[in-house]
């Protein structure tokens, strides 16, 4: 984690796609005063990993979330893949749902990448700190 960041709150998610929609309420809970946009960013960054593990990988799933003022740290580890997540490349003419959560969080995230775990699944995360003034 990094240091400027608070110790994270957890929760275990079941491995069923409902579970992102409780993810979202717990993080909103978790980020209380923030400005409004930074909030519905973090959401929006989260849900995307959250889905993806959940829709990628078997068995529940650790949702964390930290701040420390406005910087706001989310982790989402799965025990299911030992693969690093790639973007993907970006096609305007593309009309398929999936594919662009990574393209959207290598944009809005201040920092992100993925932490291998010992057993055998990975922690991706991100850091989101808004500019200077807002």
């Amino acid at each position: 984690m990094n240091s400027a960041a608070q110790a994270l709150s957890r929760v275990v998610l079941p491995g069923e796609l409902i579970s992102a929609r409780h993810a979202r309420r717990w993080l909103r809970e978790q980020l209380g005063d923030l400005d409004e946009a930074v909030v519905d960013d973090t959401v929006l960054l989260s849900n995307e990993l959250v889905v993806n593990a959940l829709r990628y990988t078997d068995g529940e799933v650790v949702f964390g979330a930290g701040r420390n003022g406005n910087l706001v740290r989310v982790e989402v580890a799965d025990n299911g893949s030992a693969s690093s997540p790639e973007i993907g490349a970006y096609d305007p003419t593309c009309t398929s749902e999936g594919g662009r959560g990574l393209q959207i969080l290598d944009e809005l995230a201040t920092r992100w990448g993925v932490t291998f775990l010992p057993n055998g699944g990975r922690n991706v995360w991100f850091e989101l700190e808004p500019p200077a003034g807002r």
